[in-house]
This record gives C-alpha cells, structure tokens and sequence, in this order.
C-alpha cells in the first residue's frame, strides 16, 4: 500500500536539517509527508562533501537518486520546490539544469561535478530517453553510470568526453502511468529505475492554504548554512563504516531481507529490492551529516555511523522497498503485457514474401520503449511456447522468429524448408 503520513511520521529523526524540513513542508503544503523526506536529503546531498562509506569491497557515496511517485494533483512539484527554494537560498550553484542530451550531461558535470538535477515531471526524462536507438537514448546509461561516481567516459565521433569524479545527485516526480509506460521490467529489476529511492504515496490531507510557519524557513535556510559552511571549510569527518553495535543491526537486517525475498513467490521481487541496503547506507551517510557524528567531530578525525543513525536510516530504506514493491505488484502485470504486445506487433508488420522472418535484435530495434536482452529472450520464450510465434534455428546457430502459423501462411512446407536452407547462406546477421 502506499506510504501514509502516519508512516512517514514515525521515521522522522530525532532533530536536524531534515527534521526541520518534515515540519516545515507538513505547514505548507498538503503533499504526503513522505515526499519531504526525499526532498530533504536531496537538498543535503547538493551540499554534501564527498563522503563514502566502505562497503562490498568499494564505496558508496552520499549522492542521492531520488522520486516521488504519485497520482497528479498530489503535490509532488509542491514539495520538491521547497527543497529547491532552500537550496537556492544557501547554494544555488548546485542546482543544475536538465540535460537533454549525453553531451549536455558530461559538459555540465565536467563543470560542475556536484550538482543535483530537479525534474519536477520526470516523466518527460523518461519519454525522452526512454525510444531505441535515438540520440538521447545513452543518456540514461550516462545517468547509471554517474550512480556508482566512478570516472566516466562517453565516446564521440573526433573526441572522448571524460567526467573523473561525477557527484551527481537527482530529484524528481512522476506518475505511475507515466512509468508504466515508459520504463520496463528490467528498469526496475536492475535496471535504470533500481537506482532511484523511491517513494510512493497518495494525498491523504486537504489543506486550502499554507498554515503559518513563523521564522521556520530562516532557520531552514540557517540550518543548511551551517551544514554547507562545515563542509566548504572541510570540517567534516571522514566516514570508517559502523561501530559495534550497528555491525549487529545491519548483519542482522540483510539476513532479514534475503530471507523474506527468498520466500517470496514473486520473481520480481526480489530483483526490486535489490539496492534497498545501499539506499540504507547512503541515508546513513547523510544523516551522519546532518545530526550525527560526521559535523560534530570536526576536520581529520574519524567517525562510525553509528547504531542510532543507522536505525533511522533503516526504517526509511524500509519504506522504500515497500514502495517498490507496491509498484512492481502493479506495474509488471502491465509491463509485460505491453512488451509482449509489442513484439507481437513487430512480427504482425512482416511481410508475406520471401522473407517473413525477423531476428531478435531486429526486433528490439523496432520496441518502443526499450527492452533489455534478457527480458526479450524471456517474452520470445514465452510466445514460441504459447504457439504464438514460430521459431526457427539455422545449422549454423543463427535463430529466426516469424508469426504464428508460418507454414499455413506460406502455403507449403517446402516453402519453409527452401527458407530453412536460405537461412542457414545468410547465417547470423
């Protein structure tokens, strides 16, 4: 179900920028109260130093992908702009503008490596990109890649555009309409949309107007001031991982996670909810930040995020994966019911020639939107099994598809053996 305030509530963190901000956005707005958790750490992201906590062998860094899911008319834009009008107040230079190619991306980052990108309709991100083989398509790909803030490369006809330390954070809002249409299995599986920390509520409270909130933004905009002005003068220590007692509550917590998914008869599942540890520990990271042991120990020293923090960072990773897992239960049904639509729509537009076959890579050129190789081969399966397409395999391991019934619409089956042989001189294209 979705996330309610009552939820949302009961997560908040006992003081800080993000505390603060939960309240402040609750006065002014009637958005559910979830979205101004998402927003705040945004926000405190923006203005983050570069922080990581060890963990899998690497890091994982304090950079924030979040968004806001919601029907229209439940002030998504509403809350995201509060957090955006802080922000401008205290470090307007880290806030970004929405590229609309890879170029634009990798220029702006090359600039500015640590910028959050606000798409209050995230939607039109995910249409723009979402077609096959445009020229926006590797955007999204660039957009994975800056997740991990490992040094990036994005290849051009005369030259290499090169980001070393991307610290790209991003904020947006959407419709579940709007992702159904314009994302894919995959995308939330492993894919593009298992980055984001995702947050799915519906409005519960009306409120006509703002109610008053007295000095509460001044003391907003001061909040973040004195968080910025730690990290510009590098008062801010560096992150070792977690003391003893959050040890035991994250070793604790995976086993919990992998044993419910395990059970889980859902194959999505547990593929949907993947990344919910990392999203614990980059909550942790900034919470550590804003009311923990990261701004109050000060420069060169070190720190453990510590069972506190993590706990609170847990119970908001927790809404998360509720919120994922909400989605998929209503958005794979329709999902692959699309995509297996549209591959039967690609194979309908075959000829009744000589030719009537179609490769898998062909196919997938012609989806719109994209799906993976993996997702293709389980929904061509599914259809050659169902007796809804036909198959064909060439001596030399190169596979066909065709409608169904090729061999009633072609006539004879000498027809398809004369195909069979022509196939096998074509070989894999």
């Amino acid at each position: 179900m979705p996330i309610s305030d009552a939820a949302a509530g009961a997560v908040l963190p006992p003081r800080g920028f993000v505390r603060d901000f939960v309240q402040y956005a609750y006065l002014s707005t009637d958005a559910p109260l979830i979205y101004s958790y998402n927003t705040a750490l945004a926000v405190l992201a923006a203005i983050a130093p570069d922080m990581a906590v060890p963990m899998y062998g690497s890091h994982v860094y304090s950079t924030w992908y979040g968004l806001t899911v919601a029907p229209s008319g439940a002030r998504k834009t509403h809350a995201i702009g509060l957090g955006t009008k802080v922000l401008r107040e205290v470090a307007e230079r880290k806030i970004g503008e929405q590229p609309s190619t890879p170029e634009g991306l990798m220029r702006t980052l090359g600039q500015r490596p640590e910028q959050l990108i606000v798409w209050g309709e995230f939607g039109a991100f995910l249409a723009h990109t979402g077609a096959a083989r445009t020229y926006a398509a590797p955007l999204r790909e660039l957009v994975v890649s800056a997740w991990d803030c490992e040094p990036m490369e994005y290849a051009k006809a005369k030259a290499t555009m090169r980001v070393p330390r991307p610290r790209l954070s991003i904020l947006g809002g959407c419709t579940p309409s709007l992702l159904s249409a314009h994302t894919t299995v995959t995308d939330w599986t492993g894919g593009f949309m298992s980055r984001f920390a995702t947050f799915y509520a519906r409005r519960e409270r009306l409120q006509s107007r703002s109610q008053p909130t007295g000095d509460r933004f001044v003391k907003l905009v001061e909040s973040l001031q004195l968080r910025h002005e730690a990290v510009e003068n590098g008062s801010v220590a560096r992150c070792m991982g977690f003391d003893f007692e959050a040890v035991k509550r994250w070793d604790a917590w995976v086993a919990d996670i992998d044993t419910r998914f395990a059970e889980d008869p859902r194959e999505y599942a547990e593929g949907a909810a993947v990344r919910t540890p990392t999203i614990a520990l980059k909550v942790a990271l900034l919470y550590s930040l804003d009311f923990g042991q990261a701004a109050e120990l000060g420069e060169e020293a070190e720190y453990y995020i510590s069972d506190r923090v993590l706990e609170r960072a847990i119970a908001l990773a927790e809404l998360h994966q509720q919120s994922v897992i909400e989605l998929c239960d209503t958005l794979v049904p329709t999902l692959y019911s699309q995509q297996r639509q549209g591959v039967l729509s690609v194979l309908r537009q075959l000829p009744n020639g000589d030719w009537p076959v179609m490769q898998r890579g062909d196919i997938m050129a012609m989806m719109v939107p994209r799906v993976s190789r993996r997702t293709m081969n389980e929904i061509l399966d599914s259809l050659v099994d169902e007796g809804a397409i036909y198959r064909m395999s060439t001596s030399g391991g190169a596979t066909w598809f065709s409608r169904a019934k090729l061999v009633s619409d072609l006539g004879t089956t000498e027809n398809v053996l004369d195909i069979s042989a022509a196939l096998d001189d074509v070989g894999e294209l």
